[in-house]
This record gives C-alpha cells, structure tokens and sequence, in this order.
C-alpha cells in the first residue's frame, strides 16, 4: 500500500518543567501540512527492512519508520501466536520504502510522520484497538501520536496527549 505521511507544523508552543523521563511537558497547537513522504508498505513473512531514495536516511533499527514496525509487531504478537492480516495470513515482518521529501532535521516531524504512517498501515491490517496504537505511538517518539492523528491537534505531556480541535482559519 502507498501512503501519504505528512509533516507538522507548531503553530504554538509552550516548554514547561523537566520531568523525572528527562523530557519536558509542553503544550502546543500541531498542524499537518500539504508536505508529505510518500510510503510504500509491503507486508512480508519475516523481517522488517527500510530502503529510502535519500541515502543520509538511517536504514535499519535506526531509523524510526523501523521502530515502529518492530514495536507494532511487538504488541500484535504479544497477544496472538502470530499476527495474522484481515485474510487470516501470518506475517511478521515489513518492507518501508520510503520517498523521503521532508527535510531532515528541519522541526517538521518527517521521521515521526513516516513511523506514523506505517502504524496506520499495519493497523489497517491488524486491527489493534485504538488506544493500544496510540501507546505504541508514544512509545515509538514524541511526535508519533500527533501525525497519526494528524490535522489540528493541542498536544500535551511529552506529546503523548492529543486533543483533536478545530482547523485555524486560512491566514493567506
């Protein structure tokens, strides 16, 4: 499957005290932007591979498209023998490619869009309840929750909270 998985602007931000995880509580109003990477997941029998046509992107247990699919996998299969698809076919494993078209390193959340994606994708498959993706999205980075939710969001915590809100008024 193609999926979009698109990056993240803070439209407000506030940094609070340091928590005892060594992160910060912050608040801050997300926004999703038309800027987008494109994924392809493919489920396999085995193994979870990452390839990239931006060769500074981090392949492997590096990168956080990875994680998440590992994590994901993780969970799915803690409470069967072996995660099965909606067709009933075990799998264990992904591949990621990914058309990396964010920046890296530019605040906008590429990297935590794409593991978002491929959680909403194994999930398509999967079925795991809401609230257990979420857990595992806050497991994976701080940025996680917000992109699998994605449009305008107050975000809480170390971004673990997510409060769906009504999209700013265009400016432009």
């Amino acid at each position: 499957m193609k999926l979009k998985a698109y990056a993240k602007i803070n439209l407000s931000l506030r940094v609070f005290d340091k928590r005892q995880d060594g992160y910060h509580d912050l608040e801050s109003v997300m926004q999703s932007v038309s800027l987008c990477d494109y994924i392809t997941l493919t489920l396999k029998d085995s193994g979870i591979e990452v390839v990239c046509n931006d060769p500074k992107v981090p392949l492997g247990k590096d990168n956080i498209a990875y994680r998440a699919a590992e994590a994901f996998l993780k969970a799915v299969s803690s409470k069967q023998k072996a995660p099965q698809q909606s067709s009933g076919q075990a799998v264990s494993g992904c591949r990621i490619h990914i058309e990396k078209n964010i920046p890296m390193a530019a605040g906008l959340a590429g990297g935590s869009a794409d593991a978002a994606v491929v959680l909403w994708g194994l999930n398509a498959e999967f079925r795991m309840p809401n609230d257990e993706l979420m857990k595992v999205a806050s497991g994976v980075g701080s940025d996680v929750p917000f992109c699998l939710t994605g449009g305008t969001c107050l975000v809480k915590g170390r971004g673990e909270i997510v409060e769906k809100q009504e999209p700013w008024p265009k400016t432009y």
